[in-house]
């Protein structure tokens, strides 16, 4: 990563402000940003568990062990069959 790329993307998390793009370089931090909305991701970290479940924010780690657990124990269960 470029230096300016450093600073766009240290700004962006500073400010929310998407950096000016007058299309002489890719904006990842744009395609970034559209991927988070889209997946309504809005925290550094957010977690993404096995089963679905989205956790925003850093957990302690006693929490962040009883999320494993509830999302191993709820895709053990057997999945409904649909009528």
């Amino acid at each position: 990563m470029r230096a300016g790329q450093v600073k766009a993307w240290d700004e962006f998390f500073t400010s929310g402000a998407l950096p000016a793009n007058n299309g002489e370089c890719d904006n990842p931090i744009a395609a970034t940003n559209t991927l988070g909305k889209k997946l309504k991701i809005n925290a550094t970290p957010t977690l993404v568990f096995a089963d679905g479940a989205l956790v925003p924010g850093a957990l302690p780690a006693a929490q962040l062990e009883a999320q494993f657990k509830q999302a191993e124990a709820a895709l053990s269960k057997p999945v409904a069959a649909k009528k």
